[in-house]
Parts: structure tokens; sequence; C-alpha cells
């Protein structure tokens, strides 16, 4: 029976349930954005830290010194979704699925950013070299932390916490440059299941009371289940705002057209993007692996 057989009228809806999965970007907020990329690639320069010096002897001549710089691109891949509704089958229906179409596939589209963002957290970020050739640099294993057969603990966040501190990658004075954590469901369980963590002295978080996580131990706590698994391990990342950028060359657009090339003339639901991202400093992002 093909899908479109299912919403026959049969007098029983006026309307389309969007079946459960994760309609928005939850993690588009979390990072930095630059829109309006002309080309397939945006190359994101940064500056490196240096130190000032004493004076030792007043009208010497000055000696040469650089800033270190570092530039890292965002490639962008273009994506696509599309439904065809035929006008056949349109009529039978009591709804117009053609709006509930368009909720489906814009919810792919946001899914589509965070993995591009949640594949640079973790992936290789292609970065320039002195002669002009591009590197792939790799998440160092400094800024990871090993699973050690155990789920999310507060002795892994407080590492976690602690790595980006010793970086400077945390300023306390720039509340806008929040630090998020991103996990799944499994992990907020660990901390529920955590009677320390649920203790009095955490009351504060309700996490007994609403058994939901928003600001807790210094981190923005976003839930997705996008993160990698493999061989019962997640891989949860820790970061600061500024140090992941997503870059959109062109935003969600949508449209609907009538295709009169195909028989039964459907409507085709269309929506395209162009999107990429890349870990802008490597420092800023801790990995953190947990067994499920």
């Amino acid at each position: 029976m093909a899908e479109v057989d299912k919403a026959l009228v049969q007098q029983f809806s006026d309307n389309f349930l969007i079946l459960s999965q994760q309609k928005k970007s939850r993690l588009e907020e979390t990072v930095t954005v630059k829109s309006g990329i002309i080309g397939t690639s945006y190359r994101d320069d940064a500056m490196g830290g240096s130190e000032a010096e004493d004076v030792i002897v007043r009208g010497t001549t000055l000696g040469s010194k650089e800033l270190p710089h570092q530039g890292r691109y965002v490639d962008l891949t273009d994506s696509e979704w599309w439904t065809h509704i035929y006008s056949h089958d349109e009529q039978k229906m009591l709804a117009d699925p053609k709006s509930a179409a368009l909720i489906v596939g814009v919810a792919a589209m946001n899914r589509k950013k965070d993995r591009r963002i949640i594949a640079a957290l973790g992936g290789n970020a292609r970065q320039i070299r002195e002669n002009g050739t591009s590197e792939f640099v790799p998440l160092p294993a400094s800024q990871k932390i090993a699973h050690g057969n155990t789920g999310l603990t507060r002795a892994k966040i407080v590492s976690a916490l602690e790595i980006l501190g010793l970086a400077d990658a945390i300023d306390d004075d720039d509340l806008s440059n929040m630090v998020t954590l991103v996990v799944t469901q499994a992990q907020i369980s660990d901390i529920l299941n955590d009677d320390k963590m649920t203790s009095a002295d955490y009351n504060a978080v309700r996490l007994l009371m609403d058994a939901r996580i928003d600001v807790f131990m210094g981190c923005k706590w976003k839930k997705t289940n996008l993160l990698p698994f493999t061989n019962g391990i997640r891989y949860c990342y820790m970061y600061v705002k500024d140090g992941v950028l997503l870059g959109l060359g062109q935003d969600i657009k949508t449209s609907i057209t009538v295709r009169n090339d195909l028989h039964g003339q459907p409507w085709q639901p269309y929506i395209a993007q162009s999107t990429g991202a890349v870990r802008r400093e490597d420092v800023k992002v801790v990995e953190i692996a947990c067994q499920e």
C-alpha cells in the first residue's frame, strides 16, 4: 500500500499530527553563525596572543616580532529535501498535506545544521598552512575525556570545565559567550540517578522536580539524539560559543510547485539550504566519552 493511502478520507481527522522528531535546530544558537557566505567556502581568520616585555635599555632597535595567525575554512555543502503529493490523493484527504510536509522538511534541514555542528566539534578542521596549502587538524587528545566504563559523571563535567579554564577558553565576564554541554537523554538519566547530584545541595536547579536540565554546573545543557554513538560509547561535547562557527551560504529556502512532467502532476514541496561548520579553536572544545 502506498504511504499516502494511509491518509485517505474516512472522516477520522482534519489535520496531520507531525510524528516525534527533532523539529528545531537545538545547537545553532550555541555557536557563532556567519550568514550570507558567497562561494563554496569561507576562511575564518584568528590571531593568537602575545606577551608584553619590560624595557631594559631605552633607545634600542626593536627586533622583529609577529603575532601568530590561524586560518580555518567553513566548507559549504548543499542539502535538499522534497516529496510528492498527488492531486488525486489530496482531494480525498480532509487536511491539506502540503503545509505539514513543509514542516517535516524544515525539521530535516534543522537537524542537518546540528549534524554539521556536531561533525565540526569532533572532526577534522581544515586549516591553512604557511605555504598556502590545507591541512586537516583533528581534535587533540588533550581535549578528550575517556569513557572509563562510566556514563556522564560529575567528575567528567568538572574535568571538562578544568580543561577549558586552564586554556583561558572561558571568559567569566562575557555572559554571551556561553559554555554548552550537548548530551542525550541517557546522560541526563546518569545525572538524575546520581544521588549526590540530585541532593538538597542542588535543589536550586530543580533536577528532581522537572527531570530536565537547563543551566547546571556553569553549562547550558542541550539534548539531541544526533551525537555519535559507536560500540556502546556516546561522544558528548562541551564547548564555548565562539569556538565553533556555523556557515550559511543559503539558509532554509522553501517552495511548492506542480510537477507537470510527472504522471499525476503532483505537488512538490521542495527545500534547499547550503551549510557548513568548523571548529575555530581546539582549546574551546572538549569531547566527553560516555558509556551507554
